[in-house]
């Protein structure tokens, strides 16, 4: 089982300028939930994910377990020699023996700054996590204070299980409209939230595919 909580479309709102550059803050679990069978599928859709990053875009990349491993530790604008260190990165990504803590690592990734070390809002975090989550109220508030959109590639059942989605979706729905969000309105949530057994993982301009 995959799930993945993730925009629909093309291009991620919250993450982008008026003139359409993306501002992606990667996290990716390495911890030991992660199953390892996994891997290789996982090393292919980041590397191309991260292919289809534009020289405009910027980008961060980091990996989690009991802590936060910043391998690209700014946010900065995707040159060509950026980008090929950071899909040298992708497809070398590997499980440290370990627990995982979600929670500590998205404060983290929220604190990342840009170049130079100016402090970043409105930027989307990507995080790819196979460790679930059960307290969400602190991350909520910090993502929001921050402005950071969230988008969730929840991998196996223990995730996605958990309240990855209920997250994702309270931090991209303001809050006046969380209580009129029923069964009966379910268009934001068709939008956020793609749960399939073979997922597909598209890239933001819908370019970039890879079986998960």
């Amino acid at each position: 089982l995959c799930t993945a909580l993730a925009s629909a479309s093309p291009r991620w709102p919250g993450g982008a300028s008026a003139q359409g550059r993306l501002r992606v803050k990667l996290l990716v679990d390495s911890s030991s939930t992660m199953p390892t069978e996994r891997l290789a599928q996982l090393r292919q859709a980041l590397d191309r994910l991260i292919g289809q990053l534009r020289p405009e875009d910027q980008l961060s990349c980091s990996r989690f377990c009991d802590r936060v491993v910043h391998d690209l530790p700014r946010l900065q604008d995707c040159t060509e020699a950026y980008l090929r260190r950071a899909r040298t990165l992708a497809r070398h990504i590997d499980t440290d023996l370990g627990p995982a803590a979600p929670g500590a690592a998205l404060r983290v990734a929220i604190a990342i700054t840009d170049e130079d070390e100016e402090p970043v809002t409105q930027a989307c975090i990507l995080l790819v996590t196979s460790s679930p989550i059960w307290e969400i109220e602190a991350p909520l508030q910090e993502l929001l204070a921050s402005e950071h959109p969230l988008h969730v590639l929840a991998v196996g059942q223990d995730a996605a299980e958990s309240l990855w989605r209920e997250l994702a979706l309270a931090r991209n729905i303001p809050f006046e409209e969380l209580r009129s969000l029923t069964k009966h309105s379910p268009l934001r949530m068709a939008c956020r939230f793609i749960e399939i057994d073979d997922v597909q993982f598209s890239g933001y301009r819908g370019q970039a595919r890879a079986q998960l």
